[in-house]
């Protein structure tokens, strides 16, 4: 189209509007769905996935909610639309190359994930199972304080009388 101003974006759009639908109906119909996933740099946009289907030398990003975020066509560089076609085709193939080295990735770890996530489950309930018992044993151990504390007091009596018997006996003795 060759269009820059935005004014002439916006009448090239609304003349079209039609072509334009259809064209990405066609996209979506025909193209090979190559990505899906983030594709966003943005923090406002990084938990919304892109959808991109490639068509040729034919580009469309879709949003989850199947909202167009863009379509173009992309020229390579070469005069010929089959080399454009052939680069586009590599472009594809490498895509699918790097989606099947990150499947393999989940495959390898999927069961080792599968593994930590039970095992960190079962030490947070060994972990809860020790804080009941830690408070079991606080609680025990309170008991036990005051326990000693009622001892020490009878002990400290039991000291205090026979103090005040000794003395008194004394008292009479020297005194008496």
């Amino acid at each position: 189209m060759g269009r820059t101003a935005v004014a002439d974006i916006i009448e090239c759009v609304a003349n079209n509007r039609d072509k334009i639908e259809n064209d990405i109906k066609k996209m979506v119909k025909y193209a090979t769905e190559v990505y899906i996933g983030s594709g966003a740099t943005s923090d406002k946009a990084k938990n919304q996935n892109i959808h991109l289907y490639v068509k040729d030398a034919w580009f469309l990003l879709l949003s989850d909610d199947n909202s167009v975020i863009t379509m173009f066509k992309k020229d390579f560089g070469f005069d010929d639309e089959t080399w454009n076609k052939e680069y586009t085709k590599k472009l594809i193939a490498a895509i699918d190359e790097k989606n099947h080295a990150v499947d393999a990735v989940q495959d390898k770890h999927a069961k080792r994930l599968e593994e930590i996530d039970a095992k960190m489950s079962e030490n947070e309930a060994e972990a809860k199972k020790a804080r009941e018992l830690a408070k079991q044993f606080d609680s025990y151990n309170e008991g036990l304080k005051i326990e000693k504390e009622n001892m020490t007091a009878e002990l400290n009596l039991a000291k205090e009388d026979r103090r005040r018997f000794i003395n008194s006996i004394l008292s009479k003795r020297i005194f008496g």
